[in-house]
């Protein structure tokens, strides 16, 4: 389980992954959160598969079979990836009349509407229409009818972020209408991203069905395949760059007085402290320190209407309240800070933004778009100071400096095709993760700015980030994406240290355990390392370890309820992928505690042959696997 093999390349390519940005509608949030995403083992149309030609009869359409089907659920499927202009067809059919269903394309698979880049729908209306941005429209009016197959074409561009769809029934493409034109992405996925996934949805009336789906060749080399080499070279040893102090990534906390006040303002934020000459500044994330006590007079974006809330020391666990959002769960009113506000030292004020056009349920991100945190401390710091835990209030427990890092037990190590931009990987990583809220709720606070909303994605990330941290890169990048991924982990520290945990539940509250032992690593942490030896409700403490047991089996809360199904495996599966990899890579397999999650990945990997991937950063975490992990 513990080798790793360790080889340079010479690289020749390297491709860039981007993750979409969340965004979601108020008519598609019937889903329960037990329900399952179906089907995801099932195997993709052919990518050789060629169109019918023109010229022959069309098959009798009582003799088309369904290749995907969705009934009460989500389907998803990964096809070729494609990254500038595509046109995709395929044949879909609804099961009753006046049901709610859609049919998506998005760069990775999703088991919400976060991410969605177009989407087709069979809406309650009778009608079939489309996508364009935040609302559902269609240029013309197209009614459709139960149990008949339509032709679709979808052309859609990655770089213009553009897309047009066009029906017809089967057989009559002579009558084909233009259903939307030119409309545009629902996310902001830019040129950089790529289409992966068609994903089917169906809200339970009836079942929505697709045949003859005809996916474009990928117009990106291989992902899974390592970067070919020309010349035979020794493994290259680990290397310390902890040494070199990276510049603090992108906006970092801007100190300015005016009128007798402290104006600290960092991205979106601005904090407005009473009085002038405060001992004042940022910590390597950017995020703003200054010594207290003090009085906030205010903070910007204004709260109002029970939204753009502030917390101090936000509690994390079980029975926990916010006060950031009216609209999500938990939200109390009590535990909301009101301005002007005394704050004591060791406190951190973790402020919000929230989207005023929001339509959603209590458990989705998208509500709130940005968290931004104010650390008051008892003592100065400096710009290679990490950050201290927004949860606990024990802040002084935490005074690390970047000096205090020691990567040397990571790898320098060749790219593979895939590879995610530095600047894309160091950026989802390098605002505040704000995960306090317990359980699968915690999604409708995370911040779509900052951080992914649902667990798969976010171990996807987490996974990608510490697998990218093991690369040859310049050692102000590779220092960069420590460094994060280390405050992540202090982040994550600080909350079990106040009673939180993470329960097994379908994909949500993985990911967790990896930047806590990663930073437990690079700071010489004992207690970080020893984090799943802490006495938890569950078994030691993580969703990983609670779902995995015996000789590499899966159960969705196998250690909580017995309840052995493998629902979600398909979810949780290729994000696990990375995380075992990179666990073994720097060292951490021991204090991870749990040899069944490692079985349990190597039992699937050999068995789906890493063919499924969820989140953004699995095709890189699939490649880096085949290139590096020893048991291949």
């Amino acid at each position: 389980m513990k080798n790793i093999k360790t080889v340079t390349f010479i690289l020749f390519v390297t491709l860039g992954l981007a993750g979409c940005m969340e965004s979601t509608s108020g008519t598609e949030e019937t889903i329960s959160e037990a329900e399952a995403p179906t089907s995801e083992t099932e195997e993709p149309t052919s990518e050789t598969e060629e169109p019918t030609s023109e010229t022959e009869e069309p098959t009798p359409s009582t003799l088309i079979e369904p290749e995907y089907t969705s009934n009460d659920g989500w389907v998803h499927t990964t096809q070729n990836k494609i990254q500038d202009e595509m046109v995709t067809t395929f044949l879909m059919r609804a099961e009753t009349a006046n049901m709610d269903a859609f049919i998506g394309l998005s760069s990775a698979a999703s088991d919400d509407f976060n991410g969605m880049l177009t989407s087709v729908r069979f809406a309650p209306s009778g009608q079939i229409d489309a996508r364009d941005g935040s609302s559902y429209r269609a240029d013309v009016i197209y009614d459709y009818i139960p149990n008949v197959w339509y032709e679709v074409t979808i052309d859609t561009n990655v770089i213009s972020r553009l897309y047009s769809v066009s029906i017809s029934e089967y057989g009559d493409s002579e009558n084909t209408v233009e259903l939307i034109k030119d409309a545009s992405y629902r996310t902001n996925t830019d040129e950089s991203a790529g289409i992966t996934n068609l994903t089917l949805w169906s809200s339970g009336i009836g079942a929505i069905e697709v045949a003859n789906l005809i996916w474009p060749e990928s117009d990106s080399e291989d992902p899974t395949a390592p970067v070919e080499t020309t010349e035979s070279t020794e493994p290259t040893e680990p290397v310390d760059s902890s040494s070199v102090t990276p510049v603090v990534y992108g906006d970092k906390c801007d100190i300015s007085e005016a009128n007798g006040q402290t104006l600290l303002q960092h991205h979106e934020f601005e904090w407005v402290v009473d009085g002038i000459n405060h001992n004042a500044g940022a910590y390597i994330t950017g995020d703003c320190w200054i010594v207290g006590p003090v009085n906030i007079i205010s903070v910007s974006p204004e709260p109002y209407d029970d939204s753009n809330g502030s917390m101090a020391n936000p509690a994390a666990g079980p029975d926990t309240d916010q006060g950031y959002e009216i609209g999500l769960a938990h939200y109390n009113e009590s535990v909301r800070l009101n301005f002007p506000y005394s704050a004591a030292a060791n406190t951190s004020v973790v402020s919000s933004v929230t989207d005023p056009t929001f339509v959603g349920t209590n458990n989705r991100a998208g509500w709130i778009v940005a968290h931004g945190i104010l650390t008051v401390v008892s003592s100065a710091a400096s710009e290679s100071h990490f950050r201290p835990p927004y949860s606990d209030p024990n802040k002084e427990a935490y005074n690390y400096t970047f000096s205090d890092l020691s990567l040397s037990h990571i790898p320098r190590l060749a790219e593979v095709n895939g590879t995610p931009l530095a600047d894309n990987i160091i950026e989802i990583t390098s605002r505040p993760w704000v995960d306090h809220i317990f359980e699968y709720l915690s999604r409708g606070v995370h911040a779509t700015e900052n951080m992914p909303g649902y667990g798969g994605d976010l171990t996807s990330t987490v996974a990608g980030a510490c697998l990218a941290s093991t690369l040859d890169w310049p050692d102000e990048e590779r220092s960069r994406l420590a460094a994060n991924l280390v405050q992540i982990g202090i982040d994550n520290y600080g909350m079990i240290n106040v009673g939180h945990y993470f329960i097994a539940n379908g994909g949500h509250n993985s990911g967790r355990l990896l930047p806590i032992l990663y930073a437990g690593k690079a700071l010489g942490n004992a207690d970080m390392l020893n984090v799943t030896n802490k006495d938890f409700p569950i078994e030691h403490g993580f969703a990983e370890n609670c779902q995995t047991y015996g000789e590499g089996e899966y159960g969705i809360r196998h250690c909580t309820t017995g309840d052995d199904s493998t629902k979600y495996n398909s979810v949780n599966s290729p994000t696990w992928v990375g995380e075992s990899l990179c666990a073994r890579m720097i060292g951490v397999e021991d204090d991870w505690n749990h040899a069944p999650f490692f079985e349990y990945v190597e039992n699937w990997v050999k068995t789906k042959g890493l063919a499924e991937t969820y989140g953004a950063y699995d095709s890189f975490s699939s490649a880096m696997w085949k290139a590096y992990n020893a048991n291949n």
